[in-house]
């Protein structure tokens, strides 16, 4: 399989995906109270969330030094819910799973082979990470780390490979995701036939 990262700005991939409507984790997102800090946020129909990220709007926020997501519901796989960002995606995975919500969340990041970080997690509904599997190369040192019991879908030969950067990598990230009915490939997984959310959280605007 070829990875298509055209989608990926600077080569980084946050998202989460929920399999639950995207109005009940809109509201619930909006319920967290660290969430509302210095944010605001706008509805966009679009043909193209990538979009979302390279556009400046109408407050003249543009991604630079600033925090943004974009949350819809992806016409591939309908009633579920994507949140992609450009920030930290933990407290998103762990406010959803302290609000009883299930979640898998994954990251693909790679800065020229200077940092490396791949990951698959699946949030359980207390809070806790009910597994993982991440690979980490930092230049100095690498390291595989997996916790939790094996998922359904999981190859478990893919952890004994060899090379640590062969055991969690773009491509088992993509094939787990597809097994969840998340196919981050296609082009359907990127666009909402609803009304999506851009929400910005800026550092050098009021």
């Amino acid at each position: 399989m070829i990875i298509d990262l055209q989608k990926v700005k600077n080569g980084e991939l946050n998202l989460i995906a929920v399999n639950k409507n995207i109005n009940i984790i809109r509201d619930t997102i909006k319920s967290w109270d660290w969430y509302d800090e210095n944010l605001y946020s706008c509805e966009i129909r679009t043909d193209d969330i990538d979009n979302y990220f390279d556009v400046i709007d109408s407050k003249g926020v543009s991604s630079y030094n600033s925090d943004i997501h974009a949350i819809w519901e992806p016409i591939s796989k309908k009633n579920t819910t994507i949140i992609r960002t450009e920030g930290d995606i933990s407290p998103f995975k762990r406010s959803l799973s302290f609000s009883g919500i299930e979640c898998y969340a994954i990251r693909i990041y790679n800065d020229n082979n200077t940092y490396i970080a791949y990951s698959f997690q699946k949030m359980d509904q207390n809070g806790d990470s009910d597994r993982i599997i991440q690979y980490i190369n930092e230049g100095y040192r690498s390291e595989f780390y997996q916790e939790g019991s094996l998922l359904p879908f999981e190859n478990p030969e893919y952890y004994r490979r060899r090379r640590k950067i062969d055991r969690i990598n773009p491509e088992i990230i993509i094939e787990y995701m597809d097994a969840l009915g998340w196919n981050i490939l296609d082009d359907k997984f990127w666009i909402s036939s609803k009304y999506a959310y851009k929400d910005v959280r800026t550092f050098i605007h009021e």
